[in-house]
């Protein structure tokens, strides 16, 4: 045992044990590779509960450590293609909102969407949008149970190219074309939205 393991306390451990009856668990390596083991040590009971020895047990966590350096990479390739996802939206030259839930209350935006509402364009990747998304269609504002990222949601289709008008924080309007599509979860059912905005030219405006 000892020349198949990297642990000089065995034997002091096995003392201990027999002395206090207790239990000892440490990790140990092997020396012929880098498996690696939890090595457990208790007292050894007879049926007449008579302390016989000492039992040994070793656990191998290679296939843990395997595992969880599978996890890791994997979720640093996941987090890498998210950041360029976002990057590319990023870079889109329109107005895009992302919402991650059905009530569609605080949805991300990119640089455009930003540039759109009036708002200074967050830094890298896509931003919260800290106030309700506020838009007319034909002078009325719309209810938020009208907002075309909860309209999606609510019915599961696809909306496009509504136009309307975004009302800007300060007060100032914009004429845009709007379409929407819902995200589905792995059951098919709405968990989200995204949309996308452009700001129609006034020879735009007045052809549609």
């Amino acid at each position: 045992m000892c020349a198949r393991f990297k642990s000089d306390a065995v034997e002091v451990d096995a003392a201990r044990v027999l002395r206090t009856l207790s239990t000892i668990e440490r990790q140990v390596e092997s020396s012929d590779s880098d498996a690696l083991y939890v090595m457990r040590m208790l007292p050894y009971r007879t049926i007449e509960n008579v302390i016989a020895g000492v039992v040994i047990t070793f656990t191998d966590l290679s296939k843990n450590a395997a595992a969880d350096a599978k996890i890791g990479a994997l979720t640093r390739d996941l987090r890498d293609r998210v950041e360029s996802l976002e990057t590319l939206i990023n870079l889109v030259p329109m107005g895009i909102f992302i919402s991650e839930d059905v009530e569609a209350r605080a949805p991300r935006i990119n640089r455009q969407a930003a540039l759109l509402l009036g708002l200074t364009p967050g830094g890298k990747g896509l931003s919260p949008l800290a106030k309700p998304l506020r838009l007319l269609d034909g002078g009325r504002e719309l209810p938020p149970e009208e907002l075309p990222l909860r309209r999606t949601i609510r019915s599961g289709q696809p909306l496009n190219d509504i136009k309307l008008s975004l009302l800007r924080p300060d007060g100032s309007t914009r004429s845009v074309i709007l379409s929407a599509t819902p995200l589905f979860d792995a059951q098919g059912t709405p968990r989200g939205a995204i949309a996308a905005m452009v700001e129609l030219t006034e020879a735009e405006g007045n052809s549609k």
